[in-house]
């Protein structure tokens, strides 16, 4: 998504981990758009695509310091997973899994 000047405020995309299940991935949203409703907007998207799909779990995995997104997700209905040592050692500290 760009704003009028051209310039990239938000993305968002899923990638497939297997037949049932996608990964939300490159969800970005530049700090001087928070608030207005557009990550709401970007996370209705990935999972409204993910259902067409035919995929019947997404999954996530962000940085506890992310407050904000991790509330965001919580309202969606994610809810906690296990984190691999993998992500542990990637910065990625937090594991989420909504059921579509």
């Amino acid at each position: 998504m760009k704003n009028d000047s051209g310039a990239i405020i938000a993305s968002v995309a899923i990638g497939r981990i297997n037949d049932t299940t996608c990964e939300l991935r490159k969800m970005y949203l530049s700090v001087q758009e928070q608030g207005k409703g557009i990550g709401k907007i970007l996370l209705q998207t990935a999972i409204s695509k993910a259902k067409d799909l035919g995929y019947l779990a997404m999954e996530l995995k962000t940085n506890s310091q992310l407050n904000t997104a991790i509330e965001l997700y919580k309202k969606f209905g994610f809810q906690p997973s296990e984190i691999s040592e993998k992500d542990k050692n990637a910065d990625c500290d937090v594991a989420m899994r909504l059921v579509l």
